[in-house]
């Protein structure tokens, strides 16, 4: 019996414990499984609506470890890459009922945009470059209700859309004695996600926490792209001449994702778990090769002090969030397929992890404000996406991220 298997049988079970009121807050802002890593500025404990604006800058150093070169290959093995992303984002939440501590449903609507751009390095005997920029669009609605309507307090039904739409523009360009060669290509990637997730609320009298969840759930998401290359060759010494190619080439590609987690909610803490497990599809269909699954493994956790005095000029509420997260065969979800265009999608291997803490402060009930920073290390064996000629890049990578944001709940 697999884990979502368990899950869902242990869900079974308790179906028919003590029931316990369930709020819709879990299911809309927090326990949809598909959520980025907790953004500063952004106080889920608070049991009302919220608003919030997320900045990020990522610096990343990417050592390549192995190039072995596909058929047909025009570029030279890289030595160092430098990256740069810069993201914005805004979120707004609201929940409504006649209690708005426990409010019977939800909705939650965030978006924003990300800006990626590398400076590529060579080993001192080739001359080539590299250029490459990724502009991403996203859109995200999460939905949640308690089932109370039905006489099931205990029990909250959650659904998730996301939309992702990425334009990557590469240039790359080579030189030796004997010829040099230059290669365009445009790249347009689309994702899209529908999901979504059941909850259970354990009831008090089996763990000491009012709020303590079980959630199952699935998404199904699509893939495409599509990209238009354009090539040249140019020959030097007995002949002189110049050979251009070019061509457009599109795929797709349908996942289906199972989740389950667990989490505690409170007034001033929060703790959540959540694991993702995918099945790759095989044939025509494959968008990886190599690995027959991927999963994902992700801890966040949220916990409000009262500041010390000599802080309360910043604030009277000090807040303190953190999370871990393993990714292993790169899977890619709509949020971070980031990531999955930095460092490449049709993987060998790869091990992901990001780890990171934030700090903030809330000066009044309403308004918080907080800076985060996170460490993010890869190791990765993976094919650029859209590289029909199958380079394998064995890489190493490390890098931090920073982040200031700043909410309001009402």
């Amino acid at each position: 019996m697999n884990r979502t298997q368990i899950l869902s049988l242990l869900l079974l079970i308790l179906i028919t414990a003590i029931p316990q009121n369930l709020f819709a807050e879990v299911v809309t802002q927090s326990f949809d499984g598909n959520r980025p890593a907790v953004m500063p500025g952004v106080l889920l404990t608070r049991l009302v609506n919220t608003g919030a604006f997320n900045y990020h800058q990522k610096n990343f150093k990417v050592k390549h470890l192995e190039t072995t070169f596909g058929a047909g290959s025009l570029e030279r093995a890289r030595d160092t890459e430098s990256i740069k992303n810069d993201g914005k984002k805004l979120l707004v939440a609201m929940v409504f009922g006649d209690n708005s501590s426990m409010p019977d449903y939800g909705f939650e609507i965030s978006g924003g945009n990300e800006n990626i751009t590398f400076e590529t390095s060579y080993p001192s005997n080739v001359t080539g470059t590299r250029d490459r920029n990724v502009g991403i669009q996203s859109l995200n609605l999460h939905l949640g209700s308690r089932l109370s309507l039905v006489g099931l307090d205990n029990l909250g039904l959650g659904l998730v859309y996301h939309k992702t739409q990425m334009e990557m523009k590469t240039t790359t360009t080579n030189a030796a004695t004997f010829f040099s060669s230059d290669e365009a290509e445009t790249s347009d990637v689309d994702f899209s996600m529908l999901g979504w997730n059941l909850m259970y609320n354990l009831p008090k009298s089996l763990f000491v926490y009012d709020f303590f969840y079980l959630s199952i759930g699935a998404t199904n998401t699509t893939f495409s792209s599509d990209a238009t290359v354009t090539s040249s060759i140019t020959t030097t010494g007995r002949s002189n001449e110049t050979m251009s190619f070019g061509g457009e080439s599109t795929g797709s590609s349908k996942m289906k994702d199972y989740v389950g987690g667990a989490a505690i909610l409170t007034e001033k803490y929060r703790a959540e778990y959540y694991h993702f497990l995918r099945y790759n599809p095989t044939g025509d269909e494959a968008l990886f090769t190599e690995q027959s699954q991927s999963q994902i493994d992700k801890v966040e956790i949220e916990a409000i002090f009262g500041a010390p005095e000599f802080l309360h000029f910043l604030g009277e509420e000090l807040y303190f969030s953190g999370f871990f997260v393993q990714n292993v065969n790169s899977m890619i979800m709509p949020q971070d397929a980031a990531t999955s265009l930095m460092f490449g999608t049709d993987t060998k291997w790869s091990v992901l992890r990001k780890n990171g803490i934030h700090l903030g402060f809330s000066p009044s009930t309403g308004m918080s404000y907080g800076l985060g920073f996170s460490q993010e290390e890869f190791e990765w064996a993976a094919y650029d996406l859209g590289d029909r000629t199958k380079t394998l890049r064995e890489k190493e990578v490390s890098g931090q991220v920073a982040s200031l944001g700043i909410g309001y709940n009402w």
